[in-house]
């Protein structure tokens, strides 16, 4: 049986407080794997810093039964009655990761999002496979990056004569998108790097 190639697409809510995951596999059923056929799904969601979230379910024909989220490897906790959604793949209703799962987690901030996407299960002569993995990354720099650089934007005086606020705008908004950049390539760690150096110029003003 043909591997599936797996595909995910992670989507950033407007107010900057969630990232969805959709299952955007195309080529699911035969001659690769019926989602039928799923039993298991696991999504590892790396953080800016190191932390982690394991997000763990069992499913039985396109219904998940359980869920569990473990963070950096701690034991996990049940989060079956908060899911917005029972029915798999992940497409109609998108996983949520930062929904309230009742369990205490690091909050939305900026940073480079990296998630892992791997499902398991048995094909349709009862041959057990896994390991079917994919991944994406996901820049979030609007918790305070993005609107402190279009701040620096606005706040660019034409009458001044210190071009201190013009050229650390230009920077901040330069790494921005070098971050961006490497995001899209699956560099995260220099992404995150970038992030940081944007951050750092925030404070410019032409006082």
């Amino acid at each position: 049986m043909a591997s599936p190639t797996l595909a995910i697409t992670l989507t950033t809510s407007a107010t900057c407080a969630d990232i969805t995951v959709t299952d955007a596999t195309a080529d699911y059923g035969n001659p690769t794997v019926p989602t039928a056929n799923i039993t298991g799904c696991v999504i590892v969601v790396t953080l800016t810093g190191g932390a982690y979230l394991t997000f763990t379910f069992t499913i039985a024909t396109n219904v998940i039964t359980a869920a569990t989220l473990g963070l950096s490897g701690a034991t996990a906790t049940s989060i079956f009655s908060s899911l917005a959604s029972t029915v798999f793949p992940f497409v109609a209703t998108p996983f949520s990761i930062w929904r309230d799962y009742s369990v205490t987690v690091p909050e939305f901030a900026d940073g480079v999002v990296d998630v892992t996407y791997t499902i398991s299960g048995t094909n349709s002569n009862g041959i057990a496979y896994t390991g079917y993995t994919t991944s994406a990354a996901v820049l979030v720099p609007c918790v305070s990056a993005c609107c402190c650089v279009n701040a620096m934007a606005l706040t660019i005086d034409p009458n001044c004569d210190c071009e201190d606020c013009i050229w650390n705008y230009l920077k901040a908004d330069t790494y921005l998108n070098l971050a961006a950049m490497n995001t899209q390539i699956g560099n995260t760690t220099r992404a995150a790097l970038f992030l940081a150096k944007a951050e750092a110029l925030c404070d410019c003003d032409c006082g």
